[in-house]
């Protein structure tokens, strides 16, 4: 599983808000990893390559989830991120949209909200 965009998010100083939604059980390749960035889905990639239908991914694993850390077997080097994390969520058994935790304002700026459903066995906030 691979994605690849030319977008550019510029604005270090932005707050920006990412959904990962991923469900491998998906009949339809293109449906089963999406990602939306305040509120809208990136459907364009330089590098697209759907997970296989029913892969089984470390993440949600019955094993501890380390947050901005590569998966390995042996949780391998910390990926290069430099910022910070206002919140995190894993919903486990749903693909939800970025509507359930965030919302446009009337000037159109994509804010958060509060999530209000459940989380699943292994979820967490």
């Amino acid at each position: 599983m691979a994605y690849v965009t030319s977008a550019r998010y510029r604005d270090p100083g932005a707050w920006q808000h990412y959904v990962i939604s991923i469900d491998t059980t998906l009949a339809t390749a293109a449906n089963r990893a999406r990602l939306y960035v305040n509120g809208v889905e990136v459907t364009e990639w330089d590098t697209e390559t759907n997970p296989a239908q029913n892969l089984t991914t470390g993440w949600n694993a019955a094993i501890v989830q380390r947050i901005g850390r590569e998966y390995t077997t042996t949780y391998g080097n910390y990926y290069n991120y430099d910022g910070y994390l206002a919140e995190f969520y894993n919903i486990d058994g749903q693909q939800l949209a970025p509507t359930d935790f965030g919302e446009f304002d009337t000037n159109n700026v994509w804010q958060p909200k509060e999530y209000s459903g459940t989380y699943g066995t292994n979820g967490f906030y």
